[in-house]
């Protein structure tokens, strides 16, 4: 009997140093993509230096006019865009906790964030999570939390340092998704309340500075649903490098609104989903299935909105021209331009390869 005892207490004791010895692996990348991004951040200084300024039209099909708005241009955007590959150990645990169809539709990374913008890239998506009183940039806690930006604030500091050296770019949209999955694998992760989105407003503030376009530059004494159907978008000349930040449309879209239902101290848009145009706050529309018949109508209206073109790394042809046909002004790919898939041709552009377009269904 002492022997059962002994060789259990020794099988446990194994587990849980394996276990322990799992989590300072995991924890110690996260701390390696720290520090990875301090690095590259100081090496933009470098960079730009030398750097010649990129000319804007080598990626748009169109010689941009000075009565072209917003609502009238489409973009390629990057899904996940600030993600590493899920580490090894992470791809296990998500195929053993969920399913192994799942962990490999993970199997992905981004290139930085600068390089996107580089090669075209002038919307980007960001999932942010709330810890120890900032913002992480991660996809899932500790099993798929690489991430070429994990801090927020840098993140949005290397956007800004591009907006900065390209003073005519074409808007920059950021489409931001309040995280709250898996808090369960991250102890220091927070809840979300009033006093957590004044950090979040404050930090997208103070850092992209006079490159944000806030709700409050366009609005006048109507709603900003009022504004846009009876007024309009701004024009695009009058957007040149300007970063535009939008929240994805969640449950704490409430909470984030009702600290101002004027808007005019919020430095997102608040994104909605179709269901919900009615909202006085409504500008952004979120509709990832690219229902042409649906998008079509709230295009029409005046809307702008964000669908995919793929979803779980799977190639669908027929779902990728419903994106590009949709009239959708922001149409959400991991096949951008200059993707970082091994042994994969497939990639999502306008006709020519031009990742700005004007938007086909609508009359500049």
């Amino acid at each position: 009997m002492f022997k059962i005892i002994k060789a259990i207490t020794g099988a446990i004791f194994a587990f849980v140093l394996m276990f322990l010895t799992v989590i300072v692996y995991l924890n110690a990348l996260r701390v390696m993509d720290f520090r990875t991004q301090r690095t590259h951040i100081r090496s933009l200084d470098a960079f730009y230096e030398d750097y010649e300024t990129l000319d804007e039209s080598v990626y748009t099909s169109f010689i941009m006019n000075s009565d072209l708005r917003l609502n009238e241009v489409r973009f390629i955007a990057s899904h996940n865009s600030y993600k590493k590959n899920v580490p090894g150990i992470g791809f296990i645990a998500i195929g053993l906790g969920e399913n192994f169809d799942e962990a490999r539709s993970l199997r992905y990374e981004t290139n930085t964030l600068t390089e996107q913008l580089i090669a075209g890239i002038r919307s980007f998506e960001f999932d942010i999570r709330y810890r120890q009183g900032n913002y992480d940039m991660v996809h899932v806690p500790l099993v798929d939390h690489r991430s070429h930006a994990i801090d927020f604030q840098l993140a949005l500091e290397e956007v800004r340092r591009y907006s900065e050296n390209h003073p005519n770019h074409l808007p920059i949209t950021l489409l931001i998704e309040i995280k709250d999955d898996w808090m369960i694998l991250d102890p220091f992760l927070d809840d979300y309340d009033e006093a957590a989105f004044d950090v979040l407003d404050n930090i997208i503030e103070v850092t992209l500075n006079e490159h944000l376009f806030r709700p409050s530059d366009m609005l006048n004494d109507d709603t900003l649903r009022d504004t846009i159907i009876n007024d309009g978008w701004p024009t695009v000349e009058e957007l040149l490098g300007k970063i535009i930040v939008i929240k994805h449309p969640s449950q704490y879209t409430t909470m984030y609104v009702e600290r101002d239902e004027s808007l005019m101290t919020l430095s997102m848009f608040p994104g909605v989903y179709a269901n919900h145009v009615d909202k006085e706050y409504a500008s952004f529309v979120v509709n990832n299935s690219p229902d042409v018949e649906i998008i079509r109508e709230l295009v029409d209206q005046g809307f702008i909105v964000r669908t995919r073109s793929d979803a779980n790394l799977e190639i669908d042809l027929e779902r990728m021209q419903n994106a590009l046909e949709s009239g959708a002004q922001i149409i959400t790919t991991d096949y951008f331009p200059n993707h970082n898939f091994i042994n994969e041709n497939h990639v999502v552009t306008f006709e020519d390869g031009y990742t700005i377009d004007l938007n086909p269904i609508l009359e500049p």
